[in-house]
């Protein structure tokens, strides 16, 4: 009989193991192995643990099944959201957010979220030792309207795992074979890996891209962020507004143009950016600020 491990972590490694439990049940399950992820507001880890423990299954962190080097053939890996390496790469299916071979890497849905594609998808493929590069077993797209904040499209997302997930296990639970395909290295693009300085906002770049980075890596990520006087600011609520004709506009980028009410109107290279609602990175509260501010600029 064929047996599955999973390696979870998030959201969609949450429901994908609530939805396998639903259609398999426990038995074929020999370890769930998830994490904690600091850099995200919500991983799912108490989630993963009590559904474990709810359903009788073994749980382990990744120290653990580093161990665990010894899977038998009919053994089936799947690794959902997770961020790092397994060692023993031996009949691993890896669920990655893109429709490969576009966007390997990491962060693919902030990517394609912040330059505007308007389908997004997820591939399931054989785990390789290079870049994403693993035969595509299974792949599901979806189309998106703007705006759309990360978190939504995480949730429209997941259906498209649990759809995966669910056809490659009966196969595997059949002993099928589990087909697959080789990617067309000629479409191929690839997508950094993004630290805290990718969160700064650009303000010479135009307000809709503006407005889909703010929304991009929102939670359960930390935030857009700029400065004020050498404060940081994070905005979480960004509206675009019509543009107007600024004189030697270059020079005033990330000026407050306007108050409306209490929400600053920011010049940007193009367009006008409403910020509605914004805090301090450290004190989480909401700063007043003065109609002659300047984002993104320091007094130090």
């Amino acid at each position: 009989m064929t047996s599955f491990e999973f390696y979870l972590l998030g959201y969609k490694g949450f429901k994908c193991l609530e939805a396998f439990l639903d259609a398999f049940g426990s038995s074929s399950i020999k370890f769930v192995c998830a994490e904690h992820d600091k850099n995200i507001d919500n991983d799912f880890f108490d989630e993963i643990k009590s559904l474990c423990e709810k359903r009788s299954l073994t749980l382990i962190n990744r120290y653990e099944a580093s161990q665990a080097t010894c899977s038998e053939s009919h053994t089936i890996k799947f690794s959902i959201g997770w961020r790092w390496l397994i060692k023993d790469s031996k009949n691993l299916i890896v669920f990655h957010d893109s429709l490969l071979p576009r966007y390997r890497g990491f962060a693919p849905v902030v990517n394609a979220l912040i330059n505007g594609d308007n389908t997004i998808g997820a591939t399931a493929i054989w785990a390789s030792d290079d870049y994403d590069m693993g035969n595509i077993i299974e792949q599901r797209s979806l189309k998106i309207k703007y705006p759309i904040k990360i978190a939504d499209a995480i949730k429209f997302l997941t259906p498209l795992y649990i759809e995966m997930l669910i056809s490659i296990s009966e196969k595997a639970r059949e002993n099928k074979e589990i087909p697959s395909h080789a990617q067309n290295e000629a479409e191929a693009s690839y997508s950094p890996w993004r630290d805290e300085k990718d969160y700064t906002i650009n303000w010479s770049k135009d307000a809709a891209y503006i407005k889909r980075l703010v929304d991009a890596v929102g939670k359960p990520y930390s935030g857009a962020r700029t400065t004020v006087d050498g404060c940081e600011i994070v905005l979480e609520e960004v509206e675009v507004l019509n543009d107007i004709n600024v004189v030697d506009r270059e020079q005033h980028i990330g000026k407050v143009i306007f108050m409306q009410g209490s929400d600053p109107v920011v010049i940007c290279g193009q367009g006008l950016l409403k910020i509605v609602l914004f805090y301090e990175f450290t004190s989480g509260m909401r700063p007043t600020l003065k109609f002659r501010t300047r984002f993104g600029y320091s007094k130090l």
